[in-house]
């Protein structure tokens, strides 16, 4: 009986934990939005975003806010792993070898989308979002990130658990990615 009690406190406390991340950088924009075009005006800089899981999400987050078209170039929703190929120029054998929820292809799809773009920046987010598809291996609220940008590719994965439900996976992944973009553009100024 403890150990169930300990489990469930275990998952509420990361529950707090990642809503409170999502308070954080809210309040750290000082908008009501999760980003802040600002950064890349001051910068000169554009971005562009390659979207599986979250389906479109990031663009919409980018574009809500006014002034977007000042550093957001555009963005490609590859949902499947032929336009990953195709689009993004991910090698096949990269998809064959770690499967679309790994580091190795969220590296691929922001260099391919960066580059394709012309931008400075470039984001990829790929995940199992649910309620199904996952695996022991990849597990629902499995979440891979990428930002790629003029000092190189930094890539990560998140774990929201299969608790949340599908558009909070999203929600979560959207915030997750703008702040890495975020951090990344503060510590060069």
């Amino acid at each position: 009986p403890s150990s169930r009690f300990f489990g469930r406190l275990k998952i509420s406390v990361v529950d707090i934990f990642e809503d409170l991340s999502l308070l954080l950088v809210t309040l750290t924009t000082k908008k009501r939005h999760y980003w802040d075009p600002e950064l890349l005006r001051r910068a000169g800089e554009t971005v562009a975003v390659a979207e599986s899981c979250t389906g479109g999400a990031l663009g919409a987050a980018f574009t809500a806010v006014p002034g977007a078209s000042d550093g957001f170039a555009g963005g490609v929703i590859a949902y499947s792993n032929r336009i990953k190929s195709a689009v993004l120029h991910v090698p096949a054998e990269l998809l064959d070898r770690h499967g679309a929820v790994s580091d190795a292809v969220v590296v691929a799809m922001a260099e391919g989308v960066r580059d394709q773009f012309g931008c400075d920046w470039g984001i990829a987010i790929s995940g199992v979002a649910g309620p199904g598809g996952g695996t022991q291996d990849k597990p629902v609220g499995l979440v891979h990130l990428a930002v790629a940008g003029p000092d190189g590719t930094e890539a990560a994965a998140e774990r929201f658990g299969d608790r949340r439900g599908r558009a909070a996976i999203q929600q979560l992944s959207v915030i997750r990615a703008l702040n890495r973009l975020r951090l990344r553009l503060l510590a060069r100024t």
